[in-house]
């Protein structure tokens, strides 16, 4: 199995981080990552990768120096979003949730201390098939 996970905002910053990910089967990689490539570099410019960020802020690799217009990050986000949508639910699996910064600030503090050693950013839920 194979899982990717990201998450928007600072931890340390942020009111909220949302946290998100896929994960599926080792064959439901293979065949999503050759059409996610595939999509990525079936344009002028070549997307190195897909990181909404980047893309909504217009930094990275995705900058308008770098040949990204309004329209192409639309098109790009539009292909990939399609391209998902089209996903075998059962087989190709997404999560994500949002956390509540100052929450998860404040029951940190209570923690004794070598728990907040061993575990700094821990997040704790509970999933079912």
């Amino acid at each position: 199995m194979k899982a990717y996970i990201d998450a928007s905002g600072n931890s340390r910053t942020s009111d909220v981080v949302v946290l998100a990910g896929v994960a599926a089967d080792d064959p439901i990689w293979l065949g999503f990552e050759e059409e996610w490539k595939r999509i990525l570099q079936n344009r002028d410019p070549i997307a190195p990768y897909l990181h909404m960020n980047e893309i909504n802020s217009k930094r990275g690799a995705f900058t308008d120096a770098k040949g990204w217009t309004d329209e192409k990050r639309g098109k790009l986000i539009m292909e990939c979003a399609a391209f998902a949508s089209k996903l075998d639910k059962k087989k190709f699996r997404t999560f994500f949730c949002t956390v509540d910064m100052a929450a998860h600030r404040e029951i940190s503090a209570k923690l004794p201390q070598p728990h907040r050693a061993q575990f700094p950013s821990c997040v704790c839920v509970r999933w079912s098939r």
